[in-house]
């Protein structure tokens, strides 16, 4: 559910105002950055100079990701720069995706989707009390998602859905073996909110007190009942709650 590439004429143009911002004149920089496994880009269009910062970064995002779709910009961008002239080794925009393909293939990069690319991080525990506040260790797929928690207000809402997180006991687990119960309900979850694409499970995470699997649920009634369902025959019992992400 993201902006996909798409192939972009040299005569294609965006006009903002009173200017004409034609793809033939975006010219891009490239930076391969090999630790980071990233591209750095220095951007610039002739017409930069004659308009405000914000309409700078507006019109760099916006051929950008028609050029690599919004996937591919967080997945390959690194450091983004917007250039006051153009440089001796610039490109034109239109060029830069298969310069990305090229170094993809040379330098044997892997680049997923965000939503299947997860990262670990660990826990505090500076307040025991407060949900989540117990956790050791956990991953997930949406770094902002945890960052954030808890949310003001669900920004999902208009669209029916929403996410939440089911809140098992550490102690219903076998002991010594709760990342590996964790993960077993994970990809059960997995299976049967994407059999009817009901849902996606975004991460997990093992605390002293609870352990919580994160879940983004396209249907607040239906998927919930989904979820409920297989939490009950793990045999949790009645000894799991599904929370939501937005603050009470």
């Amino acid at each position: 559910a993201s902006s996909q590439a798409d192939v972009i004429s040299p005569a294609s143009a965006i006009k903002i105002d009173d200017y004409e911002f034609s793809a033939r004149e975006i010219w891009a920089t490239p930076f391969v950055d090999d630790e980071e496994e990233k591209i750095h880009l220095t951007v610039w269009h002739p017409l930069f100079e004659k308009v405000d910062p914000n309409v700078r970064g507006t019109i760099t995002f916006l051929w950008l990701d028609r050029a690599l779709g919004e996937d591919g910009v967080v997945n390959w961008i690194g450091e983004l720069k917007l250039g006051d002239q153009a440089l001796a080794n610039s490109m034109p925009l239109t060029e830069l995706p298969e310069f990305l393909r090229d170094s993809e293939r040379v330098k044997g990069w892997k680049k997923l989707p965000p939503h299947k690319t997860f990262g670990a991080y660990s826990g505090k525990q500076t307040n025991m009390k407060r949900l989540r506040g117990d956790i050791i260790a956990g991953s997930t797929c949406h770094f902002d998602l945890i960052c954030e928690f808890p949310l003001e207000e669900n920004p999902l809402e208009s669209f029916g859905a929403e996410y939440v997180m089911a809140v098992v006991p550490t102690s219903r687990l076998v002991k010594g073996q709760e990342v590996d119960c964790r993960t077993e309900v994970e990809d059960k979850l997995k299976e049967e909110l994407g059999r009817d694409f009901s849902g996606a499970v975004l991460g997990g995470a093992t605390g002293s007190k609870n352990c919580y699997i994160d879940l983004l649920l396209y249907d607040s009634v239906k998927s919930r009942k989904i979820v409920e369902k297989l939490l009950a025959r793990s045999g949790f019992g009645g000894c799991f709650k599904l929370e939501s992400f937005v603050a009470k």
